[in-house]
């Protein structure tokens, strides 16, 4: 894609340590503002038993994609319309080349779970809205949001890589989290 480099950045952390990001009722009031709150089937509300056993984990790996826009770019996004419509293509399109990294480093480390970035798009329609079960259970994946962790912390604090988010149009870079938990 013109106008992006991509930064790829790791950091693990004992589960302890992750429990110290979690807040699932902060995030999942933020979900429920969001179109996607219970018209994906990885996004909440969750049905009872769909999320995963986490004591069944000792550590995380995190992985961030960072994705920088050029100067040259964010003057062409410049509206907040286009910017959002930017972002989400290129949550897409990287968010799926992640997600198959994830799956590839599920099948190396038995017994981990892969978390994906901002949530399911595997399908160009969910079928959850229809009422019918995941077309891909087995490829689909949560978030770390949807679980109810901030992002946000964890890049600062783990990757030492600070968010920001922009109201005008296109920031400087976009960050794109996912993980992998380890037994």
């Amino acid at each position: 894609m013109t106008g992006v480099t991509v930064e790829k950045r790791e950091g693990e952390i004992p589960l302890s340590r992750l429990m110290d990001f979690y807040h699932r009722e902060k995030y999942w009031g933020f979900c429920r503002a969001c179109p996607r709150y219970g018209a994906l089937w990885s996004c909440p509300p969750y049905e009872e038993g769909a999320l995963p056993d986490l004591d069944r984990f000792s550590k995380i790996r995190l992985f961030c994609h960072v994705l920088h826009f050029s100067p040259e770019l964010r003057r062409e996004v410049a509206s907040p319309e286009k910017a959002g419509t930017f972002m989400e293509s290129c949550a897409a399109r990287y968010g799926k080349a992640a997600h198959e990294e994830m799956l590839r480093l599920e099948q190396s480390h038995p017994g981990s779970l892969g978390l994906t970035h901002g949530g399911c798009r595997l399908c160009a329609h969910c079928a959850r809205p229809e009422g019918k079960p995941c077309r891909q259970p087995e490829k689909m994946r949560l978030s770390l949001e949807s679980l109810g962790f901030s992002v946000v912390d964890l890049a600062r604090e783990v990757l030492r890589l600070p968010i920001s988010f922009s109201q005008e149009g296109l920031p400087a870079y976009q960050v794109m989290l996912w993980g992998l938990f380890l037994p």
